[in-house]
């Protein structure tokens, strides 16, 4: 193209040929969502925790601080390192992808975090 810039009336089907319609994927993108899954699992399960682990969630804690965590990924992956770190009782709230109709960069599961009773509940 030598710089040239692209007459308008091609973008649309410039466009139109990067955009899946909407469910014609679904089969593609859950193989690849499980297939990322187990991976991932699989690699939390072999993570050498650091010998300093939770100590500044237990500073913040200490310090009266409400603590709450977002992910991108699933509960069933988030609840299974946490546990796995021995964190679930720093935080208040546990917001996962799942919880809300749009993930990042939407501000759903901020909000979510942020929500009563989530946020005013404290663990100890």
């Amino acid at each position: 193209m030598n710089g040239a810039a692209l007459p308008s009336a091609a973008w649309p089907n410039i466009l139109s040929s990067c955009v899946v319609p909407r469910g014609a994927g679904a089969p593609l993108i859950e193989a690849i969502y499980a297939d990322f899954t187990a991976t991932a699992t699989k690699a939390y399960e072999k993570v050498q925790t650091h010998s300093r682990r939770g100590k500044g969630h237990a500073r913040l804690a200490g310090d009266e601080l409400i603590l709450a965590t977002t992910t991108g990924f699933d509960r069933p992956l988030c609840t299974a390192i946490l546990a796995r770190l021995g964190w679930q009782h720093y935080f208040a709230a546990s917001i996962t992808s799942d919880d809300v109709l749009d993930g990042r960069p939407a501000p759903y599961m901020l909000f979510r975090a942020m929500k009563p009773p989530m946020s005013m509940r404290r663990r100890r």
